[in-house]
């Protein structure tokens, strides 16, 4: 039973490795984070109740979920020796369209709970009196954009 368990818990530290492997060698999850994390700082200024958080979480988590998937199958395609397979750039282009398919469906459903011209308006406000949070938009977006174009682990 022990070491069942322990096995058990070796599986999170699998998958955590996983995802921090994918934050440090692919830029696209590094985009969906950085995506992910804006929709939900986005989201305070919006009256969303449970149903509209559910739906925002499982967005991100299912557009996260998939391109960690297209990774592994990347990753599993691809063969040491760089030898050209059609099946595996079909596989690839596959996995690839199913975030594409999934990135979809959260763009649409980010813009049915947030297309709301009036709280465009009250962001604009909000910002143009609170020049900290100006700063502090600007910075994240600069930091985004270092961390998904200019970062990356060393082997």
């Amino acid at each position: 039973m022990k070491t069942q368990v322990i096995k058990f818990l070796r599986g999170f530290g699998y998958a955590f490795r996983g995802i921090f492997t994918a934050i440090c060698k692919e830029r696209n999850f590094r985009f969906h984070l950085c995506a992910g994390l804006f929709v939900l700082v986005l989201s305070a200024f919006y009256p969303f109740g449970r149903a509209e958080y559910l739906i925002i979480i499982l967005c991100i988590a299912g557009v996260m979920g998939t391109e960690l998937m297209n990774t592994a199958v990347e990753r599993a395609a691809d063969k040491p020796d760089g030898a050209y397979s059609p099946y595996a750039k079909e596989a690839k282009d596959i996995a690839a369209g199913a975030v594409l398919a999934v990135s979809g469906g959260a763009f649409v459903c980010g813009v049915w709970l947030f297309w709301d011209m009036a709280v465009f308006h009250e962001i604009a406000l909000f910002f143009s009196k609170n020049l900290w949070a100006a700063a502090v938009g600007g910075a994240y977006i600069i930091a985004s954009i270092w961390f998904v174009f200019g970062f990356q682990k060393k082997e």
